[in-house]
């Protein structure tokens, strides 16, 4: 019988005898028993000392057992492992996954143990996976053989990845954030030490299984680095192959060894002959998860242009240092969507989406300043919530149905810095006096847009964060009280930008309006999402480069759970300033 029908018995058991199974379940044969009880397949616990475990007939020893078995799971210590092998080839027993340490990864007598396994799978023509594995685990099949928790519960039954470890504890790590994140798995497979069978037997099984559509692979050593790198370039134009390849640093190589009793090899060998082959490489359990995810439920894309789609601002603006970071490993662009598409957003979520990037923004000015409504839109782009609203052209017209009571009326030019000083600004508009009140503004302002906007109601203090451009050290973030009274207050905290969570809220913490946060008079404040709030203004600072000069928003209030930016004022240098290449 060849490998791979081997490897279908291994990966499919239909009788699985379980060496070492226990009635103790703190035990790792009780683990393991316990496990596959719920596989549907037939199983023969084998322990001296154990008539019976929950039901099932546990066999004195290995020489009781029948001769039709698929595959024996070893959960014995690593020296009666070895024995246990021995006596269930007398069986017939085609296939092995052995769960002990204490092999080649510990010195000169495990590795002499770990030898005598591989002759014993290479004279008798068996598959050993192992020693030092926590073994195989489907989660469709209910075939489970992991003895630690790995979150099997919340995995998808129907996924179509094949994870194939080289390490226990970094294949629990992955399994633990891939159930956490609505990650379909196919298969899981703890290589351990890899005496016999390693990822070129399975990489050639998964290339032909029907069930697995994305390859993914945790390995700390390559042994038979061109047999891999020629069998994965031939799978990955059907198959997705994806590398998590650890021991980059010479002292990480050198844990390895430690670890596996093996050599990592050259990483920027082996990093070029991934890139080579056409294999994706990943750096970290997050990635590893996240790209196999993608790639197992995602066609190949045809292009490098990427659209963002996101509820929260910040995200976006994460996405997008990503994408215009110029990534080596990928080079992407950020997509330029069409009128139409972006008609098509817009209708199918709320009339105020933002349907550019901060960059798709600056473009979209051409050479004049901004006004209140597209400050506000930059600073949406950074998860700063502003109220819904829509800017009047001196020739449109209002429909009253389409306001929301009660709106404010605003003078809308990036001429008019301080509406309030100009009569400029008109609260608590309901429908029947917005008409007229919109009258009247359009007569103080007869070539100006008007702004049209929900009303936040809020309870407490007024806030302003700012940025200004110091002329030595560039440019800094600022909280203070704010409304109209602003400068008088004069109660200021600056850091420089962009800055952290940490130092927003140190500001916060300097004002001496800092009292209010502390449940004052029944004020229930949200002290976090200002901080948020800052450190994101900050970044949008750090990102806009030499081209912002400056930036109010004053006030920002706290209003239904939300800090909300009433009044917004940018101003830029003329955009022949360079713009850093990342924003």
């Amino acid at each position: 019988m060849d490998k791979i029908a081997l490897l279908k018995r291994l990966l499919d058991p239909k009788k699985i005898a379980v060496i070492g199974a226990s009635k103790s379940k703190e035990k790792v044969g009780g683990i393991v028993f316990r496990r596959l009880m719920d596989s549907r397949r037939r199983l023969f616990p084998v322990n001296p000392k154990e008539s019976a475990i929950d039901g099932y007939k546990v066999s004195p020893d290995i020489l009781a057992l029948p001769r039709d078995i698929d595959l024996a799971v070893i959960t014995v210590s690593a020296e009666k492992a070895v024995e246990s092998v021995e006596q269930c080839i007398e069986r017939g027993i085609p296939n092995y996954i052995i769960v002990a340490g204490g092999f080649g990864e510990v010195g000169a007598e495990g590795r002499g143990l770990e030898d005598r396994l591989k002759q014993l799978a290479k004279i008798h023509h068996i598959n050993i996976l192992g020693p030092n594995s926590l073994g195989i685990f489907l989660p469709d099949e209910n075939i489970d053989t992991i003895f630690v928790e790995h979150g099997d519960k919340a995995l998808d039954r129907k996924g179509k990845v094949a994870c194939i470890v080289q390490s226990g504890s970094a294949g629990v790590e992955a399994l633990g954030y891939a159930s956490n994140t609505g990650y379909g798995m196919r298969a899981f497979v703890g290589l351990g030490n890899k005496c016999d069978l390693d990822e070129v037997d399975f990489l050639y099984y998964f290339s032909q299984d029907e069930k697995t559509n994305c390859l993914g692979f945790y390995l700390e050593n390559i042994e038979k680095g061109r047999e891999f790198l020629t069998a994965a370039r031939k799978t990955a134009r059907e198959k997705p192959v994806v590398v998590l390849k650890a021991g980059m640093t010479h002292t990480a190589a050198s844990a390895v060894s430690s670890h596996t009793g093996k050599l990592a090899g050259s990483d920027n060998v082996i990093s070029g002959a991934l890139k080579q082959f056409g294999i994706q490489r990943v750096y970290d359990d997050e990635e590893f998860c996240d790209a196999t995810k993608v790639l197992s439920m995602l066609s190949g894309a045809p292009g490098n242009r990427v659209a963002v789609l996101t509820a929260a601002g910040g995200y976006g603006v994460m996405c997008t240092d990503f994408i215009e970071k110029k990534d080596a490993r990928a080079t992407l662009e950020m997509a330029k969507l069409s009128d139409d598409t972006k008609k098509r957003i817009k209708t199918a979520t709320f009339p105020f989406t933002a349907c550019e990037n901060r960059m798709h923004w600056l473009e979209s000015l051409g050479n004049k300043n901004p006004d209140e409504f597209d400050a506000k839109q930059l600073v949406s782009l950074y998860s700063i919530k502003v109220p819904q609203g829509r800017r009047l052209l001196p020739s449109d017209t209002l429909n009253t149905n389409d306001v929301n009571p009660p709106c404010v009326l605003k003078v809308c030019s990036s001429g008019i810095l301080h509406k309030t000083d100009v009569q400029g600004v008109i609260l608590n508009n309901d429908r029947e006096c917005i008409t007229n009140n919109l009258a009247i503004l359009r007569h103080r302002f007869p070539n100006e847009n008007i702004l049209v906007e929900n009303q936040a109601g809020f309870m407490g203090p007024e806030f302003i964060v700012g940025i200004i451009r110091d002329p030595v050290l560039g440019h800094a973030v600022m909280v203070g009280a704010g409304g109209v009274l602003t400068e008088i207050y004069n109660d200021t905290a600056f850091r420089l930008a962009p800055c952290s969570i940490i130092d927003a809220t140190d500001m916060i913490d300097e004002l001496v309006l800092a009292p209010v946060f502390n449940n004052f008079r029944g004020l229930t404040l949200d002290k976090h999402k200002l901080a948020l709030a800052i450190s994101h203004i900050s970044q949008l600072a750090h990102d806009l480069g030499d081209r912002l000069n400056q930036l109010d928003i004053n006030p920002i209030v706290f209003s239904k759970g939300e800090w909300i930016a009433l009044d917004v004022k940018v101003v830029l240098e003329p955009n022949n300033c360079k713009v850093p290449a990342c924003a």
